[in-house]
């Protein structure tokens, strides 16, 4: 027999080479199977790294580039082969924050596989522009080779987006803060108009009660001098041929006094009219106060002895001048002290007093009467306003004062009440002084004066 070994049909060696045989046609199959999924990975992987949206390569650890995707082509306006080879520093500088370059180091340099960094960088175009982005790295390891995988966002449409959202946010809150503004004006606007309704309200029914107490007034003062001259008209008629001639000199001497009221109170009203519109034409010279007082005192001589009143004139200084008109500062006088005549108790005291200073000459009246409220001294000027005090027993139309302020103002003056705290009436004319007038009174009809406003 031949030394080498023959397989016979009954051999035991054919079943185990058989096996063996299989075994190694499965294994091959596997490997060749797993072979084909881990390029079919391999193939996947690298098909979502070049068609991921964000810029991405991949860098070994010289620091080159390995990997370049399209989205990075893109960013940079390469295309893969200019990019791999080339060092990173080519394409990423440190960002404005970052003058040391500190953070782009950190993220190029992880540690330990898996590490990740992040920061803001400048990263170059092909172009030589630089452009803000944010580099996001991690750290892979293969076969003992550290990789670092980087993705780069473009910040700017997210700047823009940014930015846009910042200047709506801030328009939001300038229109805020501008509704809550026309709130608060509104509001204070609401509360002024209120405010200014309840004046006007309250002027309204203050004016309607005035006119009220005026009409009464007048209707009354008016009514009393017709009355009179009716009457006395009347027994004149009646009595003409029997009455002796000192009766009827005595009603037509009432006649003349009644009618002279009446035709006063009229005036009045006229010369308040004119003076509103602006109808009064003054006749202007040099006027000496003392002497104007003195006369209009001389005129309430009589009725002050009717009343048993004493009219003191305390401080006449003489030479002292104002530029007007002299019949109508002696009207307003005399109005001033027709008031005080009228509202002072038998037995008073009337005090007629002038001072002065470098500017201005003042003609003060004061009596014994029941004098003005504090709280009414302003407004006992306005028209047909009579204090509370005097407005019942004493008559009168509440024009006097109104007359007497628009005269002083027209000579550039004013007229006002002092409170007394209820010690009787004190009233004070300031006129302007003409200085020109003592120096030389014949050269001054006609000349202009020097006003000087209160």
């Amino acid at each position: 027999m031949s030394n080498e070994c023959q397989f016979m049909p009954d051999s035991p060696m054919l079943p185990i080479c058989l096996c063996a045989a299989l075994a190694l046609c499965l294994i091959g199959v596997g490997h060749r199977r797993i072979v084909a999924r881990l390029r079919r990975q391999v193939d996947l992987a690298e098909l979502l790294f070049d068609t991921a949206p964000d810029a991405m390569f991949a860098i070994d650890q010289q620091r080159h580039i390995q990997r370049f995707n399209q989205a990075a082509g893109k960013l940079f306006g390469c295309g893969r082969h200019q990019a791999i080879g080339r060092p990173v520093s080519c394409l990423l500088l440190a960002g404005p924050r970052d003058q040391d370059g500190h953070a782009l180091r950190q993220a190029l340099h992880p540690l330990t596989a898996g590490g990740s960094g992040c920061c803001a960088v400048q990263s170059r175009l092909m172009d030589g522009t630089l452009i803000e982005t944010e580099l996001q790295t991690r750290c892979a390891e293969q076969e003992g080779q550290q990789w670092i995988v980087a993705s780069l966002c473009d910040l700017g449409p997210q700047a823009l987006v940014k930015s846009a959202l910042h200047r709506h946010v801030k328009q939001l809150v300038m229109t805020k803060k501008a509704l809550e503004r026309n709130n608060a004006d509104l509001e204070e606007r609401v509360r002024e108009q209120t405010a200014q309704l309840r004046v006007a309200k309250d002027a309204a029914e203050a004016a309607n009660s005035t006119k009220s107490e005026f009409l009464a007034n007048m209707s009354h003062e008016l009514r009393t001098p017709l009355h009179g001259i009716l009457s006395f008209a009347r027994f004149g008629i009646r009595k003409n041929e029997s009455a002796d001639r000192a009766k009827l000199l005595l009603y037509f001497q009432r006649i003349e006094s009644s009618g002279q009221t009446l035709l006063a109170l009229l005036n009045e009203l006229l010369d308040l009219s004119k003076l509103e519109a602006g109808a009064v034409e003054l006749q202007s010279q040099p006027v000496e106060v003392a002497s104007l007082a003195g006369d209009v005192a001389d005129d309430f001589a009589a009725l002050c002895r009717e009343k048993h009143l004493a009219m003191n004139l305390a401080s006449m200084e003489s030479d002292v001048y104002t530029w007007g008109d002299r019949d109508r500062l002696a009207q307003v006088l005399r109005n001033v002290l027709s008031n005080a005549v009228k509202f002072s108790p038998e037995h008073g005291e009337i005090c007629l007093s002038l001072s002065r200073t470098e500017k201005i000459v003042e003609i003060s009246v004061r009596d014994d009467g029941p004098g003005i409220p504090d709280d009414e001294c302003d407004a006992v000027f306005d028209k047909f306003v009579q204090s509370r005090i005097t407005r019942s027993g004493f008559g009168g139309t509440g024009l006097g004062l109104s007359i007497c302020r628009e005269i002083v103002a027209l000579h550039h003056g004013a007229v006002y009440a002092e409170p007394t705290h209820g010690r009787g009436a004190l009233i004070r004319i300031r006129l302007p002084i003409h200085r020109s007038a003592a120096l030389d009174q014949l050269s001054l009809a006609g000349a202009a004066c020097e006003m000087i406003p209160i």
